[in-house]
């Protein structure tokens, strides 16, 4: 076995493991929310009471996925590094978009655990009577928001490199929009969310478990682009074997 040979068999197996990786976030994604119904039913509890509380089962795999996420947009950066220097992909002196992504998965993870934005709220914004005079949303909970508008700047950057693979362009563009409800309802106020019909299952089960499809979303789009561009290398490989 020659040396090309050799490179492309470390490069399937990466194929291997991306789709692995992808059907291993959904099952677990599949299995967290009856994971948490049967846990509370054994243990005599209110069903509500297990995706409200922080620190459950759904948040603990939230703060993971959304590492998972940081990871895989490294992984997009470091492979078109590579292929940029075998000279499979045009430069692209936006190569920083990925670092910036990945930086920002790794911030929402620490947030997920922690609850800086409200730390911030709390802090900064209620300390300053910032953003604190609204009729729905929580007195200075906008924390999450300039961080979502922060990250729609990167959006059109991701999406261009997204394009190579387009089932990986529309997902990523599905979780943003999934997004968008699961933030309105993360921050208003009880008194309005208690006007809703079955409230508890929108704020505390919808909420939650919304948050752990939209990140999965995301990292179904990122390693499709991995895969995609894995074997655009193996192609590549393959023709210069046979020629």
């Amino acid at each position: 076995m020659n040396r090309s040979e050799a490179f492309d068999g470390i490069l399937a197996r990466l194929q291997g493991m991306a789709w692995r990786l992808g059907a291993l976030l959904v099952v677990v994604c599949l299995l967290v929310p009856p994971a948490s119904l049967i846990y509370a039913a054994l243990t005599d509890q209110p069903w509500w009471r297990l995706f409200r509380a922080e620190g459950n089962l759904t948040d603990w795999w939230s703060s993971m996925q959304l590492v998972i996420l940081g990871l895989l947009a490294w992984a997009n950066g470091w492979l078109r590094t590579l292929m940029e220097r075998v000279g499979l992909l045009a430069p692209w002196s936006l190569g920083a978009v990925w670092r910036v992504t990945a930086l920002g998965f790794l911030l929402l993870a620490l947030d997920e655990r922690f609850n800086y934005h409200e730390w911030l709220r709390d802090e900064l914004f209620r300390a300053h009577d910032w953003f604190t005079h609204s009729k729905y949303i929580i007195a200075g909970d906008v924390g999450l928001y300039l961080f979502f508008l922060v990250g729609l700047t990167v959006v059109p950057l991701l999406l261009a490199e997204l394009r190579a693979r387009l089932t990986a362009a529309r997902l990523l563009i599905a979780g943003l929009v999934l997004s968008v409800p699961l933030l309105v309802i993360d921050s208003l106020q009880d008194r309005v969310m208690r006007q809703w019909w079955n409230w508890r299952f929108w704020d505390y089960f919808f909420e939650e478990q919304g948050e752990i499809v939209a990140q999965l979303l995301f990292a179904l789009a990122l390693l499709m682009l991995i895969h995609h561009r894995l074997g655009q290398w193996r192609a590549a490989l393959a023709s210069e074997r046979e020629s």
